[in-house]
């Protein structure tokens, strides 16, 4: 329903860019590229990928191009543990093999819990370091990460 003398209005230059599927070669270089970007952002240290995520990096077809790429790097770098990014950090269309649910389980039930630890476990490393790098000010704490003193306090009774 684009318009199509708007559409026109639009199109001075088009930019045929291939697909990330049909640039295989270039994973290596945009997944370097990701984990560059967010080393600032989430302090990650050294970053290992598994051969098996290189495989399923390479047998997808990436429908979301480049931008899906980053958002599960981005997943990815979030959710490891240690300094290696296995099959269990990436989102369940990635993933080599994903668990069907037991009759009458609900499909989250098998990642819910894991997920919730996780996110936990990188809320009181960021919490952490927020209060060391106030020199224990907890309010200044709050402001660096950008969340309430009351949503802190009860983070921390957590």
């Amino acid at each position: 329903t684009f318009r199509e003398d708007l559409f026109y209005r639009l199109n001075v230059f088009q930019l045929s860019l291939p697909s990330l599927k049909d640039q295989k070669e270039a994973l290596p270089s945009a997944v370097e590229f990701i984990i560059n970007k967010y080393s600032d952002t989430y302090d990650i240290g050294e970053v290992d990928i598994s051969a098996e995520v290189w495989d399923r990096f390479n047998n997808y077809a990436w429908p979301g191009n480049f931008r899906e790429l980053n958002n599960v790097m981005e997943r990815a770098l979030l959710l490891r543990d240690g300094k290696e990014i296995c099959l269990n950090d990436l989102p369940p269309s990635l993933a080599a093999e994903v668990q069907s649910p037991q009759v009458g389980e609900p499909e989250e039930a098998l990642t819910i819990g894991d997920f919730k630890m996780r996110v936990q476990a990188f809320e009181k490393h960021l919490i952490s370091q927020a209060i060391k790098a106030a020199d224990g000010d907890r309010r200044g704490a709050a402001q660096c990460l950008g969340i309430g003193l009351s949503t802190l306090y009860r983070k921390l009774e957590e």
